[in-house]
Formats: structure tokens, C-alpha cells, sequence
């Protein structure tokens, strides 16, 4: 076991050769495979995840790195479909201020004319 480790540090220092490609790959293909499940949860899945990746770091003080990895990809699309949702929200207020502008003219412009009307 100790050999294979100091293996992989040969292999990780040399610049060519296909033994530092092929280990190169493997990070990569992590990678890969941990943003593609990350991006393939459900919204309740998504926060499921991100709420068992937060107990596990504050129960043990820290997270291996592929899950450290996995929790700043699930924070990254919860921060993204935060931004989403404060867009669509905002574009709701504007077309409700909107409504609201004209709503407001039209009652001003009853209340004038009901001023200007004589009374019996």
C-alpha cells in the first residue's frame, strides 16, 4: 500500500508520459461524475444532500474533499436558482407597481370627477 502511494507521487510529479496522464484523468472524471450527480437531484434531493453534507461537517469539523467538492457544487446551484428566483420575483414587483401606478390614476381620476360633479 505505501508503495502504490509513493507510485502515485512519482507519477503525479512527471510532466509526460502516460502514467501521470492516466492519473490525471482520474480527478478529472471524479469531477465529472460528482457535478453530474449534483446537477442531476431533484430540487428536495438537492437540499436533502446539502443539509447531510452541513451536518456531517459540523459533526465532524471538516469534509473529505470530494464531499467538500460536492457541497460548493450544491451551494453553487442553490445560489444560482436563488438568483433565478429573485429575478422572477423582481420582474412580479415591477409589473405589480406597474398595475398598481394605473390603479391609483384611475381612482385619482374618479375622485376628481366626482369633486367636479354638483351634488343634490
Amino acid at each position: 500500500m505505501e508503495r502504490s502511494k509513493g507510485h502515485r507521487r512519482q507519477t503525479s510529479v512527471r510532466h509526460n508520459g502516460a502514467a501521470a496522464d492516466s492519473y490525471a484523468a482520474k480527478p478529472n472524471e471524479e469531477t465529472g461524475l460528482i457535478i453530474g450527480s449534483v446537477d442531476a437531484l431533484s430540487e428536495d434531493g438537492l437540499l436533502s444532500r446539502y443539509h447531510e453534507l452541513i451536518d456531517k461537517r459540523f459533526a465532524d469539523g471538516r469534509l473529505p474533499s470530494k464531499e467538500s467538492f460536492e457541497l460548493k457544487r450544491i451551494q453553487a446551484r442553490l445560489d444560482a436558482e436563488d438568483r433565478d428566483e429573485v429575478s422572477r420575483l423582481d420582474a412580479i414587483r415591477q409589473v405589480w407597481d406597474e398595475e398598481r401606478r394605473l390603479l391609483l390614476a384611475s381612482i385619482e381620476s374618479l375622485l376628481k370627477r366626482l369633486k367636479l360633479t354638483p351634488q343634490s
